[in-house]
């Protein structure tokens, strides 16, 4: 007979924890990679995560993946203090709006670099049904403390600072690895998630008046410095008991996230060609297109050469209608403008890659 020891001992571990994390995950439709490590960029030491999840959809094209990084913890003896006192929310120090999100897709990248972005995404979400998940927290946890359920005694933050620098470093990694290994067009947004198998208590701390509160969730905004950098992030502490409620509100994020990542992807093409800023940096693929085309006209009829680079667009204010800008090329424009089988060509392109479809003119463009 099997001596039942190993089961009993294995039981208290946070093992069977993770096990059943990932079947509530599972159940919910999330994919799921377990056990991941990461190097320290910091300590000689290799750092575990105990579940990566995630779920994609396909938006016209662009694969939008909703990402869960996921730390699990298991605690008998002593409950989770998440030392807090009153929220600052003017403390310019403090990133309100933490937004960790990747994307090799020229028009979502653009929106990611500007840092207004964060608080345009956290202002949508937080009208929609999963605001919860990036609700701004009620008080500031400042520390955090592991206690005796019998005692009260103080042990230790060992466990609860480990939780929260796996999901730091993981997130970092995952993020600058996705340049190197993602070719595929994609947008990826990130969430930190500790679960506790015990209890999570607030202890709201006024002056030398401490008030304790049985909560099953809270918001943690962490700053820290990983890869040399100082980072914020939103890290969510859950019971495990209320972890299955929690992850419907994940599930609806990312039906948020489908709607939002498709809205300013479609804004970026909005009066694209009016903006430089913009229509630049569709210019090289542009002009990949429709140089050959051009050059062949050009060289047949008149024997010119022309450069890739002599090629760009514009928006003409006073005809209200797109531009095709060729360098020094005066006397060859009106031969392109009536080459029919050039122009449907050309409005292709402009379709496929400015999303344009009106007309467009010949003009000389400026070169440099």
């Amino acid at each position: 007979m099997i001596n039942t020891k190993y089961a009993d001992e294995i039981l208290k571990t946070g093992f069977i924890l993770e096990n059943k994390v990932a079947d509530i995950l599972a159940d919910d439709g999330w994919i799921l990679m377990s056990n991941k490590y990461y190097e320290d960029d910091l300590q000689a030491t290799v750092r575990e995560l105990d579940i990566l999840a995630y779920k994609t959809s396909e938006i016209d094209g662009v694969d939008i993946f909703t990402t869960l990084l996921i730390s699990c913890k298991k605690s008998e003896e002593n409950v989770w203090a998440l030392i807090s006192r009153k929220l600052d929310s003017k403390n310019p120090n403090i990133k309100w709006y933490p937004f960790h999100a990747w994307s090799n897709e020229i028009p979502i990248r653009y929106y990611l670099d500007k840092q207004k972005i964060f608080q345009e995404y956290h202002e949508f979400i937080l009208n929609t049904p999963a605001k919860s998940v990036l609700a701004k927290p009620k008080y500031q946890v400042f520390a955090f403390q592991e206690m005796s359920k019998n005692t009260g005694k103080v042990q230790n933050d060992k466990n609860i600072f480990n939780s929260i620098t796996s999901l730091l470093k993981a997130q970092s990694y995952e993020i600058c690895s996705l340049p190197k290994r993602k070719k595929t067009r994609a947008v990826y947004q990130f969430n930190l998630i500790s679960i506790i198998d015990s209890n999570l208590v607030r202890l709201i701390v006024d002056g030398d008046l401490v008030t304790p509160e049985n909560i099953v969730t809270e918001q943690y905004i962490s700053n820290y410095i990983v890869n040399k950098e100082e980072t914020s992030s939103l890290i969510r502490f859950v019971e495990f008991n209320q972890f299955k409620n929690e992850i419907k509100k994940y599930s609806a994020l990312h039906k948020e996230n489908c709607i939002w990542f498709k809205k300013i992807n479609e804004n970026f093409y909005t009066d694209i060609l009016d903006d430089y800023s913009r229509s630049k940096l569709l210019i090289n693929k542009f002009r990949s297109m429709v140089w050959y085309s051009i050059y062949s006209c050009i060289k047949t009829d008149f024997n010119l050469e022309l450069k890739n680079d002599e090629i760009d667009v514009g928006w003409s204010v006073e005809d209200k209608v797109a531009e095709l800008q060729i360098s020094n090329c005066d006397i060859i424009l009106s031969s392109l403008e009536v080459n029919v089988s050039l122009k449907e060509k050309i409005s292709k392109v402009f379709k496929e890659i400015y999303k344009y479809s009106g007309e467009f003119i010949f003009t000389n463009g400026i070169p440099f």
